[in-house]
């Protein structure tokens, strides 16, 4: 993860915890995940980060195939600063304490279908996933240490925010989708490609030009991946502008 910029940057202490709960008997289970981070410099921003998610996570088997998953989660941060620059006014920094609290509901759902030949398996999942949670979430004077360069392909493509860190959240309602088909051979060999794309309903400038999600439609990210046998596969991903 970057770090903003400043000299001699000094990270102690940084302490992550995560837990997922056994299934209860609708197959739902509880999820914590907390980090606290100190990142002290000789010269730029200093800053003391406290964060603590809740979440509930419940999947539903339909007739039919399909497959649902309702996500709910909400997360508390705390932030203590200094020497954080004030934006469109050079030379200018503040010190202080800034709280944010971020809810965000997600539905998702797939359709694993499966057809066989013979020795020869074929399968094509179509999917789609809804995050929404309340707009914005990014004031000025929360320091961005580890969400500066989100890579965007189709790992994140269906996560519930596609910054890699904590400091920046993704807010607002969006909607993402897909498609994978392969095919398969008795011993694990097979080829399979993905295709997907999201869209959000309100435009907002929290990811940077060139980001692939800079617009309302983003671009779209795919891959190819080639399974020579069970043990060695071959991936190629690439982003398409829109």
């Amino acid at each position: 993860r970057a770090a903003s910029p400043g000299t001699s940057p000094f990270v102690a202490p940084f302490v992550e915890y995560s837990h997922i709960a056994q299934p209860n008997a609708y197959g739902g289970h509880y999820s914590v995940n907390a980090n606290a981070l100190a990142l002290t410099r000789n010269d730029g921003v200093d800053t003391r980060r406290t964060s603590v998610e809740l979440g509930y996570h419940i999947p539903y088997y339909a007739p039919y195939g399909n497959v649902f998953t309702l996500d709910t989660t909400i997360r508390g941060d705390l932030y203590q600063f200094s020497s954080q620059p004030v934006p469109n006014m050079p030379g200018d920094a503040e010190s202080g304490f800034k709280e944010r609290l971020f809810p965000q509901l997600g539905l998702g759902w797939k359709l694993p279908l499966v057809r066989q030949s013979g020795n020869i398996s074929q399968t094509i999942t179509p999917m789609a996933q809804v995050y929404t949670a309340p707009n914005g979430g990014n004031p000025w004077d929360i320091p961005n240490e580890d969400s500066l360069e989100p890579e965007f392909d189709e790992l994140n493509l269906f996560a519930p925010s596609r910054f890699p860190g904590i400091d920046r959240v993704e807010g607002g309602t969006r909607v993402s989708y897909g498609g994978q088909w392969g095919v398969y051979g008795p011993n694990g060999a097979g080829t399979d490609v993905f295709f997907g794309q999201s869209y959000r309903v309100t435009e907002d400038d929290t990811f940077g030009r060139g980001s692939g999600l800079d617009d309302q439609m983003s671009d779209y990210v795919r891959r190819l991946r080639i399974l020579p046998t069970r043990n060695l596969a071959l991936t190629y991903r690439t982003r398409l502008d829109k």
